[in-house]
């Protein structure tokens, strides 16, 4: 009895690392996944560049024969127009410790915008507005949700926007034709939106701008006395999605 239990012992101690080494062994812990809810602190900063295409909404409301080249205090609705609207933006972003993302954006777009009106009483009065560029400068403020960005957006509006007239009189007092003309030139914007980062450069956004530009006088004249034609202010709803690249990576 003493041999056997000294024969089984010792071939449990030698078998012992052979049946060891043929045991599953535990899975290693999974690498730690890459949080999309806690990016680098500056994951928005720096600058960047980018294109954007939309469409536009404009409404251009009333214009008006003041003085009376044809007939005095006659109004004539312009219209509302929609239109494409795209072009390139660039910009840079500045971010805290914190969520707080600031900067400044520039852009220029190609604007697909016309109106026009005819004078409902003589049927020879036309008037028009039409742009084929805008441009804005404007301040961004907003908070970073992980890689997201929602921010609001406002500042400076410039387009060739130009309200026009022509109109022809065969009775005192204006006789002839005349033409006159008047640009607004700046006007202000402001909006808001929303921007993804795809990753550490390339990034999507959705933006509503609203840009507003004041009525003008046009004032021509016929055998030395002006005659003037009034245009109400102008509006315009943009909406657009864009992509940009940011220089650099987090």
């Amino acid at each position: 009895m003493k041999k056997l239990l000294l024969t089984t012992s010792a071939i449990m101690l030698l078998a012992a690392p052979a049946i060891a080494a043929d045991m599953p062994r535990p899975a290693p812990a999974p690498a730690p996944m890459e949080s999309y809810s806690t990016p680098a602190p500056t994951v928005w900063q720096g600058f960047y560049a980018g294109l954007n295409a939309g469409g536009v909404f404009v409404t251009d409301g009333y214009a008006t024969d003041i003085n009376g080249y044809n007939t005095a205090g006659e109004t004539v609705a312009l219209g509302d127009s929609n239109g494409f609207i795209g072009g390139a933006q660039i910009g840079y972003n500045w971010q805290g410790a914190g969520n707080l993302v600031w900067g400044i954006e520039g852009d220029i777009q190609y604007l697909d915008y016309s109106a026009a009106g005819v004078s409902p009483t003589i049927g020879d009065t036309f008037y028009a507005a039409d742009a084929d560029m805008l441009a804005t400068l404007r301040a961004r403020l907003g908070v970073a949700t992980g890689f997201g960005l929602i921010y609001a957006t406002g500042g400076l509006a410039y387009s060739d926007l130009e309200y026009s007239v022509t109109d022809t009189s065969t009775a005192a007092p204006g006789t002839g034709t005349i033409s006159a003309s008047a640009k607004p030139d700046w006007g202000w914007t402001v909006g808001g939106g929303a921007e993804f980062m795809l990753n550490n450069n390339w990034s999507v956004k959705a933006e509503y701008l609203y840009v507003h530009f004041d009525g003008e006088t046009a004032t021509g004249v016929s055998g030395g006395t002006p005659f003037n034609f009034a245009f109400d202010d102008t509006e315009m709803h943009i909406a657009r999605v864009g992509l940009n690249y940011k220089f650099g990576s987090m």
